[in-house]
């Protein structure tokens, strides 16, 4: 999109596919949401982890709650030895789970003929675009067909009206309405929301599946948290750094004030709501040096006018806007949602974790008991396929768990044709 084109009232937005980046998206959608509300009423799209979050800015959904469920899922991904290549990590089943739990009863109504999801179809590879949902169910089902890499995510591709889809990233990853679509993406490139990566000089990149990302040494980070969690801590400054781009971009086109025009403003309500009673404020707010609000039918204006009219300097000046501000006006609930993550987060043996010698043999455990892992699985997997017996009656208990285990493992090291044999007799009713 350009500033020639930057109409507020037909920009539509579009969130890229990009893992479990999409706490970047969560930290737009808290800037558009809190700045630029009426964005959200306007058309989106979105492919892969972007559809999630375009729904969820569609219908009105808890941002900070959004924000908890993805830390919620980030860590349970991280708490594995392969984090979310461990075979008993779901990730998409999560991922219904929490939607269907987060996402109003109408939400299929809301998102009709206004969120547009990328998919791939799986027998041919090319891609579909659906607008339409007739229930909640089947609005679930289309973003994790959006979501859904093959052999990541599992072997069997899930169905939507009857035909297998995979991640519309593959074809599509920023799908978008026209030429007033707004592009949001986590990788710095030429999108119109993305991290700037001052500190990089670099002018090469390429495009893949309609989304710029440059060569950087960050966006190869940001490549690698795709499909491997980031911490806590880096996942709250993916968060900060969504927030901080798309109120650039809301600045450069006139829709919000400055980082600096917020922060003095935020300092001056905070002191005057100390000092005085709400009756007082009313009465010395004229003396308060307020900024200009900006309506709707003054947005054609000031698209052509090169700054805004306030009280610094700086706001629509230059793009190298960053401030270290701008943790001052992030959103108090946002912030609860990381402090609750932290806190939670925060023990002894978080504390045992931050030495290397304590990580290293973790990841030595971990890989140790990952054939034991597999074995639970595979052997609740054969026993749903026979219908032989409920997993439960053999495995529910830990003390017959450790010991038919034992037993398996103490047959295999004689004969591992034996222990299958032995396994087959311990579920055969």
């Amino acid at each position: 999109m350009t500033m020639v084109n930057s109409f507020p009232e037909r920009m539509n937005l579009s969130f890229s596919g990009c893992g479990f980046l999409c706490i970047y998206h969560a930290g737009v959608a808290a800037a558009i949401k809190e700045y630029a509300p009426h964005l959200a009423q306007n058309k989106i799209s979105g492919a892969s982890a972007g559809a999630i979050v375009a729904a969820g800015l569609l219908t009105n959904v808890c941002i900070s709650q959004a924000t908890s469920t993805i830390l919620k899922i980030v860590t349970q991904a991280r708490s594995r030895a392969l984090g979310p290549l461990h075979p008993a990590f779901k990730l998409l089943t999560l991922t219904r789970i929490e939607m269907e739990r987060i996402l109003p009863p109408d939400a299929y109504k809301i998102c009709s003929g206004r969120l547009q999801i990328s998919l791939t179809r799986w027998r041919d590879n090319q891609n579909v675009v659906v607008t339409e949902y007739a229930s909640n169910e089947e609005l679930i089902d289309a973003i994790i067909c959006s979501c859904f890499i093959p052999i990541y995510c599992g072997i069997t591709p899930p169905m939507y009206r009857g035909e297998a889809y995979i991640d519309g990233g593959f074809t599509d990853n920023q799908p978008s309405y026209d030429d007033h679509t707004v592009t949001v993406s986590p990788f710095s490139g030429e999108s119109d929301i993305c991290p700037p990566d001052w500190d990089s000089a670099s002018f090469f990149g390429i495009s893949f599946s309609k989304t710029s990302i440059r060569f950087t040494t960050r966006n190869l980070f940001r490549l690698t948290a795709c499909l491997m969690p980031p911490s806590t801590e880096d996942c709250s400054k993916m968060c900060l750094q969504g927030f901080e781009d798309a109120l650039r971009f809301l600045t450069k086109n006139a829709m919000a004030p400055c980082i600096r025009c917020l922060t003095i403003q935020t300092n001056i309500d905070q002191g005057f709501g100390e000092i005085c009673s709400p009756v007082d404020d009313r009465l010395l707010s004229p003396m308060v040096p307020r900024l200009r609000k900006r309506t709707t039918s003054n947005y054609s204006l000031l698209v052509y006018r090169k700054r805004l009219e306030s009280e610094c300097d700086t706001c629509c000046e230059s793009e190298h806007m960053y401030n270290a501000a701008v943790s001052e006006v992030f959103p108090t609930i946002m912030t609860r949602a990381f402090d609750e993550a932290f806190a939670a987060e925060d023990s002894f043996f978080k504390y045992l974790l931050s030495f290397r010698m304590f990580r290293f043999a973790r990841t030595i455990l971990g890989v140790y008991k990952l054939p034991l892992d597999m074995l639970v699985i595979f052997a609740r997997k054969k026993m749903q396929k026979y219908c032989l017996v409920g997993a439960g009656q053999v495995f529910g208990s830990l003390p017959s768990s450790i010991f038919a285990f034992s037993c398996i493992l103490d047959v295999w090291k004689v004969s591992p044709c034996a222990a299958v044999r032995f396994r087959s007799k311990l579920v055969d009713p």
